[in-house]
């Protein structure tokens, strides 16, 4: 920044690494990228939303395939926005429920928990690169 018109790297906020990854999340985004963090951000609520709706059902239904779906939906939303903490632990809930393990209500809260700590990451580590 000695130029003074460089961007603080991606992640400066150590409080980001263990969440997201920041280099893909910085290929990801590119130059000039406040309206597809934007998108990508709605895109995501959006399909996670859904995605809940769906495990949390079959949790309480004991629904394994449904719960597999769901778990995927959500790995792969993760993947896509480079939370890797998330992505690991929806990919494990996946693979269980993959072979007849349902997620338990509260496995489900704690991938709930997760995702909230890996959106308010990502729109911390997304907002040097929309700025």
């Amino acid at each position: 920044m000695a130029d003074g018109t460089s961007k603080p790297p991606l992640g400066a906020d150590p409080a980001i690494r263990p969440l997201i990854d920041e280099e893909y999340l910085a290929d990801l985004l590119g130059e000039d990228s406040a309206d597809l963090a934007e998108a990508l951000e709605a895109a995501a609520v959006e399909d996670s939303e859904r995605a809940f709706t769906a495990l949390r059902t079959a949790a309480t239904a004991g629904d394994a395939p449904t719960a597999q779906s769901a778990a995927h939906a959500l790995k792969g939303t993760g993947s896509s926005l480079g939370m890797t903490k998330f992505s690991e632990l929806a990919l494990i809930m996946m693979t269980s429920a993959a072979q007849g393990t349902v997620p338990d209500t509260a496995a489900v809260d704690a991938l709930a928990q997760l995702w909230e700590e890996s959106m308010d990451a990502l729109r911390r580590a997304m907002r040097p690169q929309a700025a």
